[in-house]
């Protein structure tokens, strides 16, 4: 996981990003997953309820890089569940 953290730290200083802005530039693996994480919580999951065809690809597709079942997470409070308590769930 290290070499493809570096792999994207790369890429991004080749595409001209400061390091502060490179979320793979973290420290360590448990710092950048958990920030990603953060990322994912404060920023993805609230964007995946508007419900246009283009946000709801985009969606899919991020759960999918994140391993994510976009399905799971979105019919999860049929069950009693929050999306956010359903993607820590299914990330630990």
């Amino acid at each position: 996981m290290e070499s493809f953290l570096h792999f994207w730290r790369v890429i991004g200083y080749y595409l001209g990003l400061d390091d502060r802005f490179n979320l793979a530039s973290r420290s360590s693996l448990s710092e950048t997953r958990a920030l990603l994480l953060e990322v994912g919580l404060q920023i993805v999951a609230p964007c995946m309820f508007n419900l246009s065809p283009v946000s709801i690809h985009m969606s899919k597709v991020v759960c999918k890089g994140y391993g994510i079942d976009y399905h799971q997470v979105i019919y999860s409070h049929c069950y009693g569940k929050t999306i956010i308590s359903s993607i820590i769930e299914i990330k630990n």
